[in-house]
């Protein structure tokens, strides 16, 4: 007499096994296609800790807990004028440079928002 499964249990361990491997696959892809931070109902709130008036960089801190890639961001002058620029990459906590077009002025006010981004105001000194 020949000793294994039967063919029946193997069909059903092979779909057993297909299944999970199915449902492991959807979680893996669902999780890569999450939606960016920042773009759902509540908006993130960046801090502007600096502002080199020379250079005209900004230095703005992430003080959320997520991370934010391809964010949109826009900073507007005194004057109306604007500009915009992308953060590739800002992990939570961390704070890095970013160069503008404006001509950033030591005392005068300008109002950092965008794309999911709560609006605030800063002033350079």
């Amino acid at each position: 007499m020949r000793k294994g499964i039967s063919p029946v249990i193997a069909v059903v361990l092979l779909i057993a096994i297909s299944v999970i491997a199915a449902v492991g696959v959807w979680y893996w892809v669902a999780e890569l296609a999450a939606e960016p931070a920042g773009l759902g109902d509540d908006p993130v709130t960046l801090s502007v800790e600096d502002c080199d008036t020379t250079e005209n960089e900004v230095m703005i801190r992430n003080p959320t807990g997520t991370n934010l890639e391809g964010q949109t961001v826009r900073i507007y002058g005194p004057a109306g004028e604007e500009d915009e620029f992308i953060i590739n990459e800002l992990s939570a906590g961390d704070v890095d440079y970013f160069n503008v077009t404006l001509n950033l002025s030591a005392g005068e006010q300008y109002t950092l928002t965008g794309e999911g981004v709560a609006s605030t105001s800063f002033t350079c000194s």
